[in-house]
């Protein structure tokens, strides 16, 4: 009797967990996965979430961008990701106290753009603390790249109108023949 009291017990109890777990991976499926769409170096990436955020935000800004902007928001993703993995390379830091600051900078302009903290803090469904918190790397990110782009350009010593004069040099026989009209084709999932 107590044997199948405890059988019956233990019957129920596996139920109740099966039930659970199969109701937990219904709702796993459900969601969609989060999608790596590009890979620099090593170990980093660019999400499917942090091209469509970046969107979402110069949308905000201006609703008449259309969606072929989502391409050109990537090539300056990847583009900051490959300044960002040189500066590992090539030791570039940026202080704490430089991401705070433009952190600060950048809470200040959307809090004027808003209108106050608090609408602010409504529109993004975020308090302005969380929202510092979820950008904290992408900002530090994008300071060191600045400063990565900031060394690369400062060796260079050339003017546009050094460019044009070099190429006015080059006899036009020796300058390879370009169509007046160019195709260009590029496939967007």
């Amino acid at each position: 009797m107590f044997l199948s009291y405890c059988s019956r017990k233990f019957f129920i109890a596996f139920a109740i967990l099966c039930s659970l777990i199969t109701d937990n991976v219904w709702a796993q499926a459900n969601q969609s996965a989060d999608r790596i769409i590009a890979k620099i170096g090593k170990s980093r990436i660019i999400l499917q979430s942090e091209l469509e955020q970046n969107f979402a935000q110069y949308k905000a800004e201006n609703p008449e961008i259309s969606d072929s902007l989502k391409c050109t928001l990537l090539h300056e993703m990847i583009f900051q990701k490959i300044l960002a993995e040189q500066a590992d390379r090539d030791s570039v830091v940026v202080s704490e106290e430089e991401v705070e600051a433009n952190m600060e900078q950048r809470i200040r302009y959307y809090v004027s753009m808003a209108g106050s903290q608090e609408r602010l803090e409504e529109q993004m469904g975020k308090t302005v603390y969380q929202m510092k918190d979820d950008n904290h790397d992408m900002i530090k990110e994008m300071l060191v790249a600045e400063r990565m782009k900031g060394q690369i350009l400062a060796s260079v010593k050339i003017t546009p109108v050094e460019v044009r004069q070099y190429f006015e040099k080059i006899p036009s026989d020796s300058l390879p023949y370009f169509p007046a009209s160019v195709e260009l084709g590029q496939i967007v999932i």
